[in-house]
């Protein structure tokens, strides 16, 4: 079980926090508060004390309430895939652990699994993170869109591809 569900609560004694997130063999951090955030929380030096612990730290700021633009979401699930060929341990987090880290995760499911639906990855996540999980309308029409928004940039990169090539 992970050691805080709320990770705003955590990040007040963020110095714990890291150790403790030690002591589960994390690895890798993927931080998905905004800079303005962090200071507002009165944690503006949280990435560089994740780099100090010896955290591999991923910053991709996405404001509250929001989803990524498609390019940042695919950076993202390259950077999270890459770490899972690794078998490294990895966090994704943002302010209350709900809205952008469960849609990115959530994401990261559809697009590792043929299989799961939409539906099936936000079940998932309710299941691990309670009924929060997924937190405005916009982020849950991202991830009902998500694999449309895949496929269409799928076929772009292939067009462009192809046309650079000739």
């Amino acid at each position: 079980h992970f050691p805080c569900q709320k990770i705003k609560y955590c990040l007040k004694n963020y110095i714990i926090f890291a150790e403790e997130l030690k002591s589960y063999g994390v690895q890798e951090i993927f931080v998905l508060c905004t800079r303005g955030e962090l200071s507002k929380c009165r944690v503006p030096n949280l990435l560089a004390a994740y780099q100090d612990h010896g955290f591999i730290v991923h910053h991709h700021p996405i404001p509250d309430g929001e989803a990524p633009d498609f390019a940042q979401c695919s950076v993202i699930l390259n950077e999270l895939r890459s770490s899972l060929e690794y078998n490294r341990k990895t966090l994704i987090h943002c302010y209350g652990g709900l809205g952008r880290s469960c849609l990115i995760a959530a994401c990261l499911l559809l697009q590792l699994f043929d299989s799961v639906s939409p539906q099936q990855a936000l079940d998932s996540l309710r299941d691990l993170r309670g009924p929060g999980a997924i937190q405005t309308i916009k982020q849950y029409n991202y991830l009902h869109d998500f694999r449309e928004i895949l496929a269409t940039h799928m076929l772009t990169e292939g067009l462009i591809a192809r046309s650079i090539s000739r």
